[in-house]
């Protein structure tokens, strides 16, 4: 299996663009980085420059997010199951959620946007931290749900923008809605778990 490290990426000659990314290969730091600069920047892929700083890199940004989502223990280079596969922190996103690199089974390759939720399992010394930590949180908030099942709401999608979507489970100890939206399969199958905030009723 290939190696997570930290990478300094920048575009040659333009210091002030240098970004640390967290990946497995310089080849595929330089792709990652490269491609969220043509949504501003056109510049050709031959002249971003990349080298190698060692061990996956945590910002202050990341630690942060992390005491947001109640999470202060996690790191990048962290393993963690989402879904039953395998993959690593290596860094977070304007949700205020992890981006995992999965380097094997039916995500392979693909760096996806995950909720802390849709962590099943922490690979860490303190095994089980994580969902405890949240369900205590929301015990000592007395946090309630206040959307019935059966409700049509719209989802803040990552992948497809706002979807309509349906309430079909709730899951009142970590306060989050089971929903269902056309975009993950068959109706009835699956369901996505994710925070009120990611539901929006006034669309």
């Amino acid at each position: 299996m290939a190696q997570l490290r930290s990478y300094t990426v920048s575009v040659k000659g333009i210091p002030e663009f240098q970004r640390t990314i967290n990946h497995v290969s310089p080849g595929k730091a330089k792709v990652e980085y490269w491609r969220e600069l043509q949504d501003s920047w056109e510049y050709p892929y031959i002249m971003i420059v990349c080298k190698v700083n060692g061990l996956p890199y945590t910002s202050d940004q990341f630690k942060l997010m992390a005491k947001y989502r109640q999470i202060e223990f996690a790191y990048c280079g962290m393993q963690v199951s989402v879904g039953g596969e395998i993959g690593f922190i290596v860094g977070h996103n304007e949700y205020a959620n992890l981006d995992v690199l999965f380097m094997e089974g039916k995500y392979a390759g693909q760096t996806l946007n995950c909720h802390v939720e849709q962590l099943n399992t922490v690979c860490y010394a303190r095994s089980g931290i994580l969902e405890k930590h949240i369900m205590a949180w929301v015990k000592e908030n007395n946090i309630k749900l206040e959307l019935t099942i059966g409700t049509v709401v719209k989802y803040k999608c990552r992948l497809h923008g706002l979807v309509d979507a349906e309430i079909m489970k709730h899951y009142e100890d970590r306060a989050c809605y089971g929903i269902w939206h056309k975009e993950i399969g068959q109706k009835g199958q699956i369901c996505t778990v994710v925070t009120p905030e990611l539901l929006d009723m006034s669309v």
